[in-house]
């Protein structure tokens, strides 16, 4: 071998083709970490990792077979005490020796150059680093996109049942309303009916009334309207959804009030053998929505007592 080959600043290794290391150069020895003549006739996988081994026989060798020559092809080296090296190979096949001489034709060789590149493995590895952290990325992106996907068919469910619900509400107030409506008008019915009772029954149609029964009469017949005033409320329940309700605030008679509630309360407290007595000034007054509303709140405040 040439002695100038060991004064370059790269690794030189030339190789038959069945793999045999025929020449190394110094450089190349200290590389990876041999003796003179230690690698020599030694095949040329042998300084190879795994993985460069595997690039050697399915791309390296194949392309300098092919077409003579391979440029910047980057292969990993194993060194004698197993670490790697990175390294890049130009390599060129050319017949190599003294044609036509006893030996016959020259012998095909591999001549390869290897320069040891560090950074470019760092490089490598960062880059591989980098795709691995946008493929996990991609993958989280991917999985919060479905996500939010499900957020959305979810949402569509919930408004769709709350509209549906809605609906339901609103059919359920329309059945109430109507219900009202039909109700109040039936009870309105038999109410007009005792109240027209009660004034042929004041005529003295059927006879003669006694001053207890003309009091009598007195006392269902405005239990009668008052019952009739609560149906109208009733009524007004429809009216308030459509914000058609109005009270009007006006000047009233307690005494009025109080007298309207006493009939409705007195068979009550006959049925538990009790008594009551009633003392309203008769110039008391009081302003109120209206006279039906104050009469029913204070006998349900007189019968919870």
């Amino acid at each position: 071998m040439d002695p100038l080959l060991d004064t370059l600043p790269c690794g030189f290794v030339s190789f038959a083709d069945d793999g045999t290391v025929r020449e190394t150069n110094a450089t190349l020895r200290a590389l990876l970490g041999y003796a003179e003549g230690e690698v020599e006739g030694r095949h040329v996988e042998t300084l190879l990792t795994v993985a460069g081994r595997i690039f050697f026989q399915t791309h390296l060798f194949p392309l300098l077979r092919l077409h003579g020559a391979a440029q910047e092809i980057f292969l990993l080296l194993r060194r004698k005490d197993g670490g790697e090296v990175g390294a890049l190979v130009n390599a060129a096949r050319r017949e190599r020796g003294e044609a036509g001489s006893a030996g016959g034709p020259g012998a095909v060789v591999c001549d390869c150059v290897l320069l040891e590149v560090r950074e470019r493995r760092k490089y490598e590895d960062e880059l591989l680093r980098a795709r691995r952290a946008a493929e996990a990325a991609n993958a989280l992106l991917e999985e919060q996109a479905v996500e939010l996907e499900l957020q959305h068919q979810q949402l569509q469910e919930q408004a769709a049942e709350l509209e549906q619900a809605r609906d339901d509400a609103e059919q359920a107030n329309r059945a109430k309303s109507q219900f009202l409506a039909t109700m109040s008008h039936e009870l309105r019915t038999p109410l007009n009916a005792i109240g027209g009772y009660c004034q042929i029954l004041e005529l003295g149609i059927h006879g003669a009334l006694t001053d207890a029964q003309r009091d009598a009469l007195g006392r269902i017949a405005r239990a009668q309207q008052h019952l009739l005033r609560l149906i109208n409320e009733v009524l007004n329940l429809a009216r308030v959804e459509s914000g058609r309700v109005e009270y009007t605030i006006e000047p009233m008679s307690v005494a009025d009030v109080v007298a309207s509630v006493t009939p409705l309360l007195e068979p009550q407290i006959a049925a538990k053998t009790q008594t009551f007595a009633v003392s309203t000034p008769p110039d008391l007054r009081a302003r109120a929505a209206t006279a039906t509303r104050c009469s029913r709140s204070s006998s349900t405040c007189s019968r919870t007592r």
